[in-house]
């Protein structure tokens, strides 16, 4: 997968993110922390807080991903 790629995918989750209830939180953080993993096999550089930010982590906890 390119770069290209791994923004379309997160675009997809920021966009849910902006989307969702309280309740749907955890099955969102879930989804996007699963995607990153397999990311990450796929790429050794890649950047696992900057891709959870993208998704919008920030957005839906307030924090920046750790």
């Amino acid at each position: 997968m390119t770069r290209k790629d791994y923004e379309k995918i997160a675009k997809t989750f920021n966009k849910v993110a902006h989307d969702i209830n309280d309740l749907d939180c955890l099955t969102w953080a879930g989804s996007a922390c699963a995607i990153a993993a397999l990311l990450k096999e796929d790429n050794p550089r890649f950047n696992r807080n900057k891709f959870l930010d993208a998704c919008g982590w920030e957005y839906v906890y307030g924090v920046k991903a750790k």
